[in-house]
């Protein structure tokens, strides 16, 4: 056993009964030092593949729903199962009340509804401020659908907020409900992972019945992993966030910065461009400024780059020196930046399993899917990339280019082992560093007398081991 969590142990167990709280505090940090597990945070613009890309990461391409639209409408924690738990599981974590109202009252279906209540009524328009955020709400969702139904020429003046009256009413219609449950933990059916994770889609792609999602907190996705660190590291907790709209963006901030705060590693996924560090994330450095250090900055759909301008200062060159300049001033480790073709591990999967679960059948499996002539297209320019890439001097941008254009790694392998290395090497120390602090800070002056001697062997050792480190 680690000397630290046999420091801690044996201090909560001192601490016990006359310091519950501390020792509680101090077994719970024990005990996650010794899982040795992570929690991996990925974030990035929409449609930069963030949920095909956590697909791949975890081995599975059916794990999550992806779209070419703004896809995952709400946090999704990906977590192997426990001991005593089956496989494929859907958990729902409903906010509570007040947080589910003071979150729709951020939200932009309410902030542009407003915007428009404004504009027509002008000062006659009552003190919205002075309502409760329950009250407000359900205010906003009335007056708009009034307005509507009596002023036929809104259709033409403000015909897009249609959706997001509708999505209000939605909302408040959900939270009368009895499916409702505040604050509770209720499983779902694993076949209805997509409406859940991104609600139901028209025909014309626009979402539907969004009432529900707006009052989660997250989904919880409990499936076997692929993905298995080894080196006496536990299983990760990878959590895909939304997109966070660049308008209004108050209810989704929030949630990511709620599960942000637990991260150990951040993942923040681009395309191949010009990268523009998002309020929420540097809001986050400056509360965590250690998370610079463990936060991956993956350029991901690596495929869309033009092979014969790869390494032109007009091509994917100027790009990665752009990003690796400006993200150096936030404290971002250069060796942290990699590149990916997601899409490529994840087309590879979903190939897998076709063949797993319909391998018994007399017809070829892969007619109707196209999946193999996929993976070849994308290995034609893949290949391409590589050769460019090969042809240079060695250096940095052909050290993270080569691995993303091999189809047996794709980049996702090698954001894999460096978020690991960052783990063993930056997380547990700095889990180890609080522990021994935590040790050593505590009072426990007033321990009985026939405790005073151990307690206080124990607080040297922290003491000296916090030095050393």
């Amino acid at each position: 056993m680690d000397e630290t969590i046999a420091l801690a142990t044996d201090a909560a167990a001192l601490l016990e009964g006359t310091h519950a709280d501390v020792a509680a505090n101090l077994s719970q940090a024990a005990q996650r030092l010794a899982a040795r597990d992570f929690r991996v945070l990925v974030s990035g613009l929409c449609s930069v593949g963030k949920s095909s890309f956590v697909s791949a990461l975890w081995g599975d391409s059916d794990l999550l729903p992806t779209a070419v639209r703004d896809c995952t409408q709400t946090n999704t924690l990906i977590r192997v199962p426990r001991s005593d738990e089956a496989d494929r599981r859907i958990v729902l974590k409903w906010l509570g009340r007040d947080a589910a109202i003071l979150f729709a009252l951020k939200g932009l279906a309410c902030h542009r509804l407003t915007e428009m209540l404004e504009a027509i009524h002008g000062v006659e328009l009552p003190r919205l401020d002075e309502m409760t955020p329950e009250n407000r709400v359900r205010y906003v969702a009335g007056e708009a659908r009034r307005l509507y139904s009596t002023r036929p020429d809104l259709q033409v003046l403000y015909e897009p907020l249609t959706d997001e009256m509708e999505q209000l009413e939605n909302y408040l219609e959900f939270i009368d409900s009895s499916e409702y449950q505040p604050g509770a933990e209720v499983e779902a059916s694993w076949d209805e992972r997509r409406e859940n994770l991104m609600g139901r889609r028209r025909e014309d792609g626009r979402l539907a019945g969004t009432g529900r999602l707006m009052a989660l907190e997250h989904v919880e996705v409990v499936r076997e992993t692929g993905w298995h660190p080894g080196h006496g590291l536990g299983a990760p907790v990878v959590v895909d966030t939304p997109w966070i709209p660049a308008l209004h963006n108050a209810r989704r901030e929030d949630l990511i910065l709620n599960q942000a705060s637990r991260a150990d590693v951040l993942m923040v996924l681009s395309l191949p461009q010009r990268y523009e560090c998002e309020s929420w994330l540097l809001k986050l450095l400056r509360k965590r400024p250690e998370l610079a250090k463990t936060t991956v900055f993956v350029f991901n759909q690596i495929d869309t780059c033009d092979p014969r301008t790869l390494f032109s200062r007009d091509g994917f060159s100027g790009i990665y020196e752009d990003n690796r300049e400006r993200l150096l001033k936030l404290g971002f480790d250069p060796a942290n930046m990699l590149a990916s073709c997601a899409r490529m591990r994840f087309l590879q999967n979903a190939l897998k399993s076709e063949a797993e679960s319909v391998g018994h059948v007399q017809a070829s499996p892969f007619g109707a899917s196209g999946l193999p002539e996929r993976i070849a297209r994308l290995e034609k320019v893949l290949a391409a990339m590589r050769e460019q890439a090969r042809s240079r001097p060695d250096g940095e941008l052909k050290t993270k280019l080569l691995p993303a254009c091999d189809s047996t790694d794709a980049g996702v392998e090698t954001v894999r082992r460096r978020v690991e290395e960052l783990t063993r090497t930056l997380v547990l120390p700095r889990r180890r560093s609080a522990l021994l602090r935590q040790i050593a800070d505590s009072d426990a002056s007033d321990l009985p007398l026939e405790k005073r001697a151990a307690w206080a062997a124990i607080h040297k050792q922290a003491i000296a081991k916090l030095m050393a480190l």
